[in-house]
């Protein structure tokens, strides 16, 4: 974890972005997507 943070704290601008995306975005994104997907069917958002 150590090396992460480094990794982190001494890269580009999005690092801690890119760090996230690739270790947490199926997690993540299972766990908004439920909500999301609730909210935009209760104001019709997806219907055309």
């Amino acid at each position: 974890r150590e090396t992460e943070a480094k990794a982190i704290l001494g890269g580009g601008k999005d690092s801690a972005t890119q760090y996230l995306s690739s270790t947490s975005r199926e997690q993540i994104r299972a766990k908004f997507l439920p909500i999301v997907k609730k909210s935009t069917d209760q104001v019709g958002l997806v219907q055309k």
